[in-house]
């Protein structure tokens, strides 16, 4: 294209019904474009890593495997909402009524995407995921029995287990998107005095279960899936008891 051009395809996409009344979008039959034996399922087995920026926005990296190394393919960034959406889509998808944050995306909101962020959490976050995801990890990570690799009882210096972090890590979301100072919130709920709840919080971070801050030398982070997935299951180890007081 020789000149810049606002351009919508207008073309029609399978949706199930269920989907679309979820999203406020009308369905229009099949017919005629479409008869019932040429409409298919295959099984979407991307793969995306997730994070926040500016706690308002949601970025998706789509992750593919290039010579045994798990790449970015696709970067999609939509806004933070409430409810459970499939990874990497948001519920403006097809042009539907959603909510963006004041003013939209900003320069500023951008500057805040850092490409290399995920690579220090990937493997150890991918090694915390459901036994299921082995097929689909294991594209990524070529050589790697993923879906066999138990859950870690890693101990650190000071004898925090995973899941103890990943409480710390819980604690310091809470009160970071309630823009509270988190250390000290940390250091209430767990008590620990600033500087030892300052080194949880690092050991959280290098350990992947709390994500990096939106910047060097600030605040900031957020619960990351491997320390989810550690809290789900200690969730239900003890019949659904909360992880972290809120």
């Amino acid at each position: 294209m020789k000149k810049s051009a606002l351009r919508t395809t207008g073309n029609w996409v399978p949706i199930t019904k269920s989907e679309a009344k979820r999203r406020g979008l009308i369905v229009e039959s099949l017919l005629p474009l479409y008869r019932a034996c040429d409409v298919g399922l295959v099984r979407d087995r991307s793969v995306w890593f997730e994070t926040r920026i500016a706690t308002r926005w949601t970025v998706a990296f789509r992750l593919v495997n290039q010579r045994g190394q798990p790449v970015i393919a696709e970067l999609r960034v939509f806004p933070n909402e409430p409810g459970h959406y499939p990874p990497g889509r948001w519920s403006g998808e097809y042009g539907a009524p959603a909510k963006v944050p004041p003013g939209g995306l900003s320069a500023r909101d951008l500057r805040q995407i850092r490409t290399q962020a995920f690579r220090a959490d990937l493997r150890t976050i991918a090694t915390h995921l459901m036994p299921e995801w082995g097929e689909e990890l294991g594209s990524l990570f070529p050589g790697v029995p993923l879906s066999t690799v138990p859950p870690r009882a890693t101990q650190g210096r000071k004898g925090r287990s995973d899941l103890e972090l990943a409480q710390i890590a819980a604690v310091y979301e809470v009160a970071y998107l309630a823009n509270r100072p988190a250390i000290p919130a940390v250091a209430k709920a767990r008590k620990l005095s600033l500087s030892k709840a300052r080194d949880a919080v690092r050991r959280a971070r290098v350990r992947g279960l709390l994500s990096s801050a939106s910047k060097q030398g600030k605040g900031g982070g957020l619960v990351t899936p491997a320390a989810r997935a550690i809290l789900k299951q200690h969730s239900m180890n003890t019949g659904g008891t909360r992880h972290a007081k809120r």
